[in-house]
């Protein structure tokens, strides 16, 4: 059975996400960053992070390149920062920025991760990039809570959810699984 690239597209926008702006510098002092949702946490010890970068963005090779990076974890107040560092290369630092072991990063972040580059990873279009966080940085005002990006639109995260049902979890995605049609 093929998946087709809208199809999947379609049920990974299903993921809500955390939203981040990976940056760094380059050889020649340039800055480089954008918007990242994959950011996740691979490992306690040592302490392992790891992102997908496509090979066609423009910060594909910097990042790579790049023995060192950051990662700003983005507060539900700051959507106009995402969509900034998602898409214009020329106006991505042009607001809110403070540098951090000599790497730009975004100010009033809900916290921050200055990694070296561990290891790199080819996986389709993407390289998988693993990094060590040398330094990790938390804002003790970081009441606002995180920016999530869910089915194509940034969301703030309101109260946490409560279980309401008696039955076990997996009970509802066995009777999901069970009506539906794929």
């Amino acid at each position: 059975m093929t998946v087709s690239a809208r199809t999947f597209r379609d049920v990974m926008a299903c993921l809500a996400m955390p939203v981040a702006v990976v940056s760094t510098v380059d050889g020649a002092g340039r800055w480089h960053g954008a918007t990242f949702g994959s950011v996740v946490s691979l490992s306690v010890d040592p302490p392992l992070v790891m992102f997908a970068v496509g090979r066609g963005s423009t910060v594909h090779q910097p990042v790579c390149d790049s023995g060192r990076f950051c990662i700003s974890v983005l507060t539900a107040g700051q959507r106009e920062t995402a969509e900034r560092f998602a898409s214009d290369p020329a106006g991505r630092f042009a607001t809110d920025i403070v540098l951090l072991d000599g790497i730009p990063v975004v100010g009033g972040a809900l916290g921050w991760l200055v990694c070296s580059r561990s290891d790199l990873v080819e996986a389709g279009d993407h390289t998988v990039l693993i990094g060590h966080v040398e330094h990790a940085l938390r804002d003790p005002q970081g009441a606002a809570g995180p920016l999530v990006y869910h089915e194509r639109r940034y969301y703030r995260l309101g109260a946490p959810a409560e279980r309401h049902s008696a039955e076990p979890a997996g009970a509802l995605y066995q009777a999901s699984c069970a009506d539906s049609t794929v």
